[in-house]
């Protein structure tokens, strides 16, 4: 017997800047990648991307960070919370503007009232996301 590896496509590039800001694509999307000159140097310093559907983006390289296959992990300030992946167990539902929580969640993981939460690629019970400041610790 042979066991088939079949690797999952990537779901989107990602360009990060060094300002914080980020570009995404999907990789479908791409018809072809190029580099060009900006005129203000001889040397090729622009990654061209030409899209199917005619656009294009350019990215500078001088103001390029990193480039990868996943978001930028979420950054927040003290006292937020990340609901990752260790929280799935405990949440029952969620969408982009509130969750609900077993009644047996530790209470190390439970948030608090004024806690920003945030989550991340890796817990599904949001589809799309959430960040939002807990103003109803609930019962």
């Amino acid at each position: 017997m042979v066991a088939q590896i079949v690797a999952q496509q990537p779901q989107a590039l990602y360009f990060h800047y060094k300002n914080g800001e980020s570009f995404a694509c999907e990789p479908s999307d791409i018809s072809f990648i190029t580099y060009d000159k900006s005129g203000a140097s001889d040397e090729y310093d622009i990654q061209v991307i030409y899209f199917n559907d005619g656009s294009y983006q350019e990215i500078d390289f001088a103001n390029v960070d990193s480039v990868g296959f996943n978001a930028p992990v979420p950054k927040l300030n003290e006292g937020a919370l990340v609901l990752d992946k260790k929280f799935e167990d405990y949440i029952i539902k969620g969408d982009t503007v509130s969750f609900t929580m077993r009644l047996d969640t530790p209470a190390d993981l439970r948030p608090k009232v004024g806690n920003v939460v945030g989550s991340t690629w890796d817990n599904t019970v949001f589809e799309h996301g959430i960040m939002a400041r807990v103003t109803d610790p609930g019962a």
